[in-house]
């Protein structure tokens, strides 16, 4: 599953998966991170951008190309959550779908900061 949702505001949120592993491919995560470059230098660099992977663990390698991809475009609101963190978000916030999450970034200002808070307790648990 490889879906990307434009928000009304200029976020994306982007929904990846790798079905052959439990843990998500670290090939899926730098040829998501490669396709965005030639985007982002021919049509700017959106003011966020949300990867959620739901049925995948993001771990060792994958974690650490987010988080560079993260460090190195601080200019972008970055954010990712694995299937734990995401299931997570959806009984924290009172969700139940991935179409719920596309709404509640679209109509709570706040959402980033919300979802953010949301992905660090999951990762604490």
């Amino acid at each position: 599953m490889n879906y990307k949702y434009p928000l009304p505001d200029g976020r994306i949120v982007e929904f990846k998966t790798s079905p052959e592993s439990r843990y998500i491919a670290v090939r899926t995560v730098s040829d998501a991170i490669r396709a965005l470059n030639p985007l982002w230098t021919n049509n700017g660099k959106p003011p966020g951008y949300i990867f959620i992977f739901p049925v995948n663990e993001v771990a060792g390698e994958a974690q650490e190309v987010l988080e560079t991809f993260k460090n190195e475009n601080q200019d972008v609101e970055i954010l990712w959550f694995d299937c734990h963190a995401f299931e997570n978000i959806l009984d924290s916030i009172g969700l139940n779908s991935e179409e719920s999450i596309i709404s509640f970034v679209e109509e709570n200002k706040d959402a980033m900061n919300i979802l953010e808070r949301a992905r660090k307790r999951s990762q604490k648990e």
